[in-house]
């Protein structure tokens, strides 16, 4: 989720690491307890397509 944020570019100094690794604790809270996720229920293969079915997206706090 970070990378998506801050690219794929290599760092070059010991700050350029230190501020995504920041980044990643703060949003690493939003993601995992504000953020809702669906879980997979169930996928068939038809031919070439894997067809997938997904449960309602639900907010992991609540659910916890």
């Amino acid at each position: 989720m970070v990378r998506r944020l801050v690219g794929y570019d290599g760092f070059e100094s010991k700050l350029a690491l230190e501020a995504p690794d920041y980044l990643y604790q703060l949003v690493r809270l939003h993601v995992n307890f504000f953020q809702p996720t669906s879980k997979l229920i169930a996928s068939q293969r038809q031919g070439a397509k894997v067809r997938r079915q997904y449960d309602c997206p639900r907010h992991p706090a609540v659910d916890s």
